[in-house]
């Protein structure tokens, strides 16, 4: 620095400069079935500071959380890390994919005859992914298990009462409840 009479004067001081902490987490899984359960690790080194996002309205100060996904959707968690000295994360992020569980549901048509083939509709409601397998169990010791379709037909060879049942697995392997439906087969 000079000033007006040219005496010249100079400061000299250090300063520190401090890396930027680095962001690093992973997840336990990233594609399931509400509720899905999802483990966080924080990864981070040198960091004290966690500032967690779940994509969802839900955040975090916890290094490693456990969070519930009660919802079916897409969700982008985050994680932001700060040091002890208040250096900031750029953020590192990563996608959640939950699928609702779906609902299993059928119509028999009649008539309901002894040997006739019963028409069995599907109204299954996938709930964000599609139906990849029906189960279904007639309820007279016949089972099957198919990949494709929306109506199905059995024959039953004797005349009572039966409970047919079905659930469905959709395309993430979510599994619905079971439907259970009573026929009357004359």
């Amino acid at each position: 620095v000079t000033n007006d009479n040219g005496c010249i004067d100079s400061v000299t001081k250090g300063i520190t400069v401090y890396e930027t902490p680095v962001a690093s987490a992973t997840m336990s899984d990233s594609v399931g079935c509400a509720p899905f359960g999802v483990t966080f690790t924080n990864n981070s080194s040198g960091t004290n500071t966690y500032l967690w996002d779940f994509g969802d309205g839900r955040s975090s100060p916890v290094a490693n959380p456990v969070i519930k996904y009660a919802v079916g959707g897409q969700y982008k968690s985050s994680l932001r890390v700060v040091t002890d000295i208040g250096c900031i994360s750029s953020v590192t992020e990563k996608e959640i994919n939950v699928a609702n569980m779906p609902k299993a549901d059928f119509t028999a048509t009649a008539p309901f005859c002894q040997y006739g083939e019963i028409s069995l509709n599907d109204l299954s409601q996938p709930l964000g992914t599609s139906v990849k397998n029906w189960y279904w169990n007639f309820g007279d010791g016949q089972l099957d298990s198919v990949q494709t379709g929306s109506v199905f037909f059995h024959r039953y060879s004797n005349a009572g009462q039966f409970n047919v049942k079905l659930y469905v697995k959709n395309m993430l392997g979510c599994v619905s409840d079971t439907v259970i439906k009573s026929i009357a087969v004359a």
